[in-house]
């Protein structure tokens, strides 16, 4: 994990044009009373680098954290760090997630831990409802991951016991799925002498 805090972006109109910035920190008790803002071409590494220049390798791994960051901002994608995006619940609108997103509600982790009282503040009907449906929706995610997960472990074990079997057999084991064929060794043509 990367010790760079990234708070947001933003753009910035001087005389009609707009030059976009980044308000970062290093994580850690200061993180949010020491904030930076960087313009983006400032912190982007250029086309033709110094590949030696230690001040450039710095600058890739910054981008590294960033470049992303940035894209989905741009593309008014962004991602939380800390959980689920609003975006993939389906329960509610685009609209809905743009009003919570306005009062810091990010993820639906965020809408799950709201208070009754938050909930029944929010323009939206049955609002009362949201958190307890957003629990549902993560307890129904986390129970597909695990699903998954199950069928995968599933899948390594009965190769496992495949090469076992195999082994026991004294029988080389088979391999599985395409691969490469053997080289086939080539005859060597009897040089004539003449």
């Amino acid at each position: 994990m990367s010790n760079l805090l990234i708070h947001g972006f933003y753009t910035n109109y001087t005389n009609g044009k707009g030059v976009d910035y980044v308000r970062i920190s290093q994580r850690g008790e200061a993180a949010d009373r020491i904030v930076a803002h960087h313009r983006i071409k400032d912190v982007k590494p250029p086309e033709n680098p110094n590949l030696d220049s230690m001040s450039h390798r710095a600058m890739i791994e910054r981008w590294k954290v960033i470049g992303p960051a940035y894209e989905a901002w741009k593309a008014g994608t962004e991602i939380p760090d800390d959980g689920t995006p609003l975006g993939a619940w389906s329960h509610i609108t685009p609209a809905m997630a743009e009003h919570l997103k306005r009062m810091h509600i990010l993820t639906v982790e965020h809408v799950r831990d709201m208070s009754d009282e938050e909930a029944a503040r929010l323009p939206f009907p049955d609002s009362r409802k949201l958190p307890k449906l957003a629990g549902d929706f993560l307890g129904g995610k986390e129970k597909a991951d695990m699903a998954r997960e199950n069928e995968e472990l599933r899948e390594r074990m009965e190769a496992l016991e495949e090469l076992l079997s195999a082994k026991m057999a004294g029988e080389e084991p088979k391999k599985r799925g395409p691969g490469r064929p053997p080289k086939q060794k080539e005859p060597v043509d009897a040089v004539q002498e003449g």
